[in-house]
């Protein structure tokens, strides 16, 4: 994939709930949501500074799609059905993000 079309996954892999859902019904949420966070680290993992700063934006939309307290009138994109705030701090954690977001 070319480094300017990074950042088009995203609404891809959103877009691709419905096509999940008919081959993996239950577990196409889990799917999709795991797909966006892997696709982020990715990112953040790439040499561009331009893309990684970009993919802070989307960890902190993670953030408010996995809170069940934010105003979702407020969201431009659907809550989390599989990821709760728990589980995103525990894959955050394993994944070292606050490294790779200090550059290390």
């Amino acid at each position: 994939m070319k480094d300017n079309d990074l950042l088009s996954v995203f609404p891809l892999v959103r877009d691709s709930l419905p096509l999940f859902e008919g081959y993996f019904s239950k577990d196409a949420y889990a799917i999709c949501e795991m797909a966006e966070l892997e696709c982020g680290l990715s990112i953040l993992q790439c040499p561009y500074m331009e893309k990684r700063v970009k993919v802070l934006v989307e960890f902190k939309d993670f953030v408010e799609r996995a809170d069940p307290n934010a105003n979702s009138g407020k969201l431009e994109k659907r809550k989390f059905y599989h990821i709760n705030l728990d589980k995103l701090k525990k894959w955050l954690l394993e994944k070292d993000i606050l490294n790779h977001i200090i550059g290390n």
